[in-house]
């Protein structure tokens, strides 16, 4: 027995020097399972066991099973090395580096070697491989990562690509998700919210229910999803479908109701795609999510180069915003008496080769670079002054103004608006604040806040666009408005089908029933302003009353009815 444990291990004189520093030293028969046939009385010291415990049981029941790679295991042939989790009688593991070699000796071929402790080393490697390999926030795989992971995955995509069979193809894809106005989490309930938001979303993401999905946070409020085996873009936008419905999941923190909402862009691989080249095409389509608020887009040519064409905008309005946008007028009637009651301005950009574009031309690049506060502000300063100079042309306008999202939300606007009305002299009783139906939809619970200090400060809130995101007044109750603007989609068509006119008249008399102001959008033709006042709705907007006008032509038009008045006193 004694001549069997030997086997293999030379002198004896080496090996005990070996034994006193520590070092394990073992021989391992090569045929399956590897059975143990000599172990040094380190062992005892590293695992607990005695040495004649171990003797011809198979060294896998040693080894973590993770660390027992199967091919040392099915083919002995093979020498034994590397980092390994040694068992402990205790249940507890131990790291040993492993390193062997095969020797001929008189019973066969053996696996001989030696097993140095490197516990505290592997763990503090480990630890520092986590904080690469993890972010520490959210817990999920870093962006370098899953970089890595991405290039490994599309290197084998490659090796395996069939031309001959690309119907039959399964692909990857990238998609790059972004939350929407996560900074104004940030600057109105803090950083610390704003962690815990990512942290949750994180949790959501990593919970999908999806082998082939890898999750990363890029950083900031990206996160990477990597995407294995999909067939086409309608699977993918089941999947992008189901990470909004998780993200999108209410929560309550620091006692206020969040729904998180984001924009996700896909990049699926082509033949010879690269790591680098899928992210920049998942940015490209995530923006235009972003941009058209579509939640899902996926990358094309004409993507790229209408993103390419709002970034290019985006970054001239970034930095001539308030030297070239100017703020036009359209007037807001009372029915009955034909009298202009109020003016809603509306932003144009006075663009030095393009001309004057309306906000079709130019929101998606607003969006895109991340604007829509500095616009809403900058438009709230220039109604307070362009009404002011109107007013002393007669008698005070109620003055409308469209506010984003981000607008509402930003932590200057009320600052601003009191600033304007301390400093400036503006009535914020003559102000109106709009905000468009899909938008409270989309957030109502956040915006409530905001329009309630609006209403405290004595601003008037307008529904805007009323009737496309299909709302119930009823449920908006609950939010302060005291005006409901109909969408022109309707209005325009109400003398046309009973349809759009059974839409605007219950829209005008639930309305009229909860206490709030009817304004109809979009008539165009007196027919129109007819049937819409025989509803029982008394202000209306529209081409037919005047078209949108620069603050010359307002304060001309409102000089000549001055003048007409006086004469008619004189007289």
């Amino acid at each position: 027995m004694a001549e069997e444990r030997d086997g293999g291990l030379g002198d004896n004189r080496m090996r005990q020097l070996l034994e006193e520093s520590g070092i394990l030293f073992f021989a391992l028969s090569n045929e399956s399972p590897r059975r143990i046939l000599t172990l040094s009385g380190s062992v005892t010291q590293i695992t607990g066991y005695e040495s004649e415990e171990l003797i011809g049981k198979p060294m896998e029941d040693l080894l973590h099973a993770d660390d027992w790679a199967e091919d040392t295991v099915d083919h002995p042939s093979s020498s034994l090395s590397g980092d390994m989790r040694a068992l402990r009688i205790d249940g507890s593991e131990v790291w040993i580096r492993v390193s062997s070699r095969l020797i001929e000796t008189d019973e066969g071929t053996q696996t001989v070697g030696i097993g140095l402790v490197i516990d505290s080393l592997k763990r503090r490697e480990l630890v520092l491989r986590k904080r690469v390999e993890s972010d520490s926030l959210t817990g999920l795989m870093s962006r370098e990562a899953f970089l890595d992971r991405l290039m490994r995955e599309l290197d084998e995509h490659d090796h395996t690509f069939d031309p001959d069979h690309v119907e039959d193809e399964q692909h990857i894809a990238i998609a790059i998700v972004d939350l929407d106005a996560f900074r104004q989490i940030n600057e109105t309930l803090g950083h610390p919210v704003g962690d815990e938001v990512l942290r949750l979303a994180g949790q959501r993401l990593a919970a999908l229910d999806d082998e082939r999905v890898v999750i990363c946070r890029l950083g900031g409020d990206e996160f990477g999803v990597l995407i294995l085996d999909v067939d086409d873009e309608r699977e993918l936008a089941r999947i992008g479908s189901g990470i909004l419905e998780a993200i999108a999941t209410p929560t309550i923190l620091a006692g206020v109701e969040l729904q998180s909402r984001a924009s996700i862009g896909i990049s699926l691989a082509d033949e010879g795609a690269t790591s680098v080249e899928m992210l920049r095409q998942a940015d490209i389509a995530m923006y235009q999510a972003k941009s058209n608020r579509t939640g899902i887009a996926f990358y094309s040519e004409t993507t790229e180069t209408m993103t390419t064409e709002q970034l290019t905008s985006a970054a001239r309005l970034r930095r001539n915003m308030e030297d070239e946008l100017v703020m036009w007028f359209q007037p807001i009637v009372d029915l009955w008496t034909g009298e202009t009651m109020g003016v809603e301005g509306l932003a144009r950009w006075d663009h030095p080769d393009r001309g004057i574009l309306t906000p079709a031309d130019f929101m998606a690049a607003i969006e895109l670079g991340g604007l829509a506060e500095r616009l809403d502000l900058w438009a709230i300063e220039s109604i307070a002054e362009m009404g002011g100079l109107v007013s002393r042309t007669g008698e005070p306008l109620q003055l409308s103004l469209n506010v984003t999202a981000d607008g509402l939300r930003s932590a200057r606007l009320i600052p601003r608006l009191k600033r304007l009305s301390e400093s400036g002299g503006f009535d914020l009783r003559n102000l109106k604040i709009e905000i468009s139906e899909r938008a409270v939809q989309e957030d109502i619970m956040s915006l409530q806040p905001m329009l309630l200090q609006l209403r405290e400060l004595g601003i008037g809130i307008s529904l805007d666009d009323f009737g496309t995101g299909f709302s119930s007044l009823t449920r908006l109750r609950e939010l302060p408005f005291t005006e409901v603007k109909m969408d022109r989609t309707f209005v325009s068509r109400v003398t046309e089908d009973t349809t759009n006119e059974a839409i605007v008249r219950s829209t005008v008399e639930l309305s009229r029933a909860l206490g709030l102001q009817v304004v109809a959008e979009g008539v165009e033709e007196e027919a129109t302003s007819r049937a819409v006042a025989a509803m029982g709705c008394t202000m209306a907007q529209g081409y037919y009353f005047g078209r949108p006008m620069s603050v010359t032509d307002l304060v001309t038009a409102r000089m000549i009815l001055l003048a007409d008045a006086v004469v008619q006193d004189v007289g």
